[in-house]
């Protein structure tokens, strides 16, 4: 299934917003997946800097 998960990151003193597409069997499947991206990819980012308001089913 397909999830789009909207949130935000905090870097530093700014905070920028998000919206990204994922393929994930369920709903904590596709917010771990989330937490591992920005986690990789942004700065070493910790879960508590990273918000999820939203997560729809496509």
């Amino acid at each position: 299934m397909k999830y789009n998960i909207i949130g935000t990151i905090k870097l530093g003193r700014e905070s920028r917003t998000f919206k990204k597409g994922i393929e994930a069997k369920g709903e904590f499947d596709a917010t771990e997946k989330i937490y591992k991206f920005f986690g990789s990819k942004h700065q070493k980012l910790k879960r508590t800097q990273i918000k999820i308001d939203k997560v729809e089913k496509v």
